[in-house]
């Protein structure tokens, strides 16, 4: 199971002193038996993960001594490393800063745009379920749910009821070196 998805957890500071080539490499945990060693393509598939999410400039690093955003980005490339069909996250831009927040979104965008991994995203934010999401789970607290297409299941009723705050739902259009960009904004007041 664990070669098919790839699990990624809230980042919390490492108590363990790994570097972030071992962080990474662990992923590949589950392609091994039990005491084997990383072999060289293992190596190699943890190095293409550590460059596919940018987190070169950390090599050598210890995780212990890393930023919660750096820490994030390493636990998605060590998931990444059992080369998973599906990813699991865990709150994946909890305490990072608005900035870092951003860089998580658009790499679990760009391994669904481009790798074509599916995700399982877990947040409290809905305005980055909104930013990425294809499909949309709200659980209320009352223990009901509303389920399906992402535009039609966050929606301003839906957030209210969830949230029990008043929510108006933006749509902004701009354009960015000839491009247009769409993006929706969720505003909220008590």
């Amino acid at each position: 199971m664990w070669r098919n998805i790839g699990y990624v957890p809230q980042a919390k500071l490492s108590a363990f002193a790994y570097t972030v080539e071992e962080m990474v490499l662990l992923g590949r945990n589950s392609h091994m038996k039990m005491l084997q060693q990383p072999g060289r393509k293992d190596k190699e598939i943890a190095e293409q993960c550590i460059k596919r999410i940018g987190i070169g400039y950390l090599k050598g690093k210890l995780c212990s001594r890393i930023s919660g955003g750096e820490l994030q980005m390493v636990l998605i490339a060590r998931a990444l490393t059992a080369q998973p069909k599906l990813m699991i996250l865990d709150e994946p831009e909890s305490n990072l800063d608005f900035k870092n927040q951003l860089i998580v979104l658009e790499t679990i965008k760009s391994l669904r745009d481009e790798e074509g991994i599916s995700s399982i995203v877990n947040t409290h934010y809905p305005e980055h379920a909104i930013s990425i999401s294809d499909k949309a789970l709200i659980l209320n607290r009352d223990g009901s749910s509303v389920f399906g297409m992402a535009e039609k299941s966050i929606i301003e009723t839906n957030l209210e009821n969830a949230f029990d705050v008043n929510v108006k739902i933006k749509d902004f259009y701009y354009e960015e070196k000839n491009i247009p960009v769409y993006f929706r904004y969720l505003l909220h007041w008590e």
